[in-house]
């Protein structure tokens, strides 16, 4: 049976993410103020320059940081190196036991988070040392166009 680290209790862990979620919402409508002001900045500049207002998509500008402050160690696993014995095991099948169990929804929601955190477009469960037959693959709900790791 696969076993997991459980950095607290689940009420403490509850505790924790509701205030950093409470946290987020309070930045989240702060950055939205500030991105209208921008955006009404962006129109004015543009408005008086009699230019059009060029067309600038996220996919053209780089929003990874070097910065490791706000990183969940709790929920990022350590991807393993190329050539480690568990990438050449065939993976078991998860137990049957583990379906519907905490123990697979936190593997699951961290292998996610992992996959996120190395900008990654998919991750197996062996690739974070654990043999079993699960992976997560992003897909991106706006475009259907394969992504490429760069």
């Amino acid at each position: 049976m696969l076993a997991l680290p459980v950095p607290s209790s689940p009420i403490h862990r509850f505790n924790r993410v509701e205030r950093q979620r409470l946290d987020l919402k309070r930045q989240a409508a702060e950055i939205n103020a500030l991105l209208a002001d921008m955006e009404d900045v962006a129109n004015n500049i543009m408005k008086e320059s009699g230019l059009p207002r060029p067309e600038i998509h996220e996919d053209d500008v780089d929003f990874s940081t070097e910065d490791a402050e706000g990183i969940d160690e709790d929920r990022l696993f350590e991807v393993v190196p190329v050539g480690h014995s568990v990438l050449y095991k065939v993976a078991e099948p998860v137990p049957e036991e583990m379906f519907k169990s905490r123990e697979l929804v936190e593997l699951v929601d961290s292998m996610l988070y992992t996959m996120m955190m190395y900008d990654g477009i998919g991750l197996a469960a062996p690739q974070i040392g654990q043999s079993l037959q699960i992976a997560v693959v992003e897909q991106d709900e706006v475009d259907n166009t394969p992504r490429s790791v760069k």
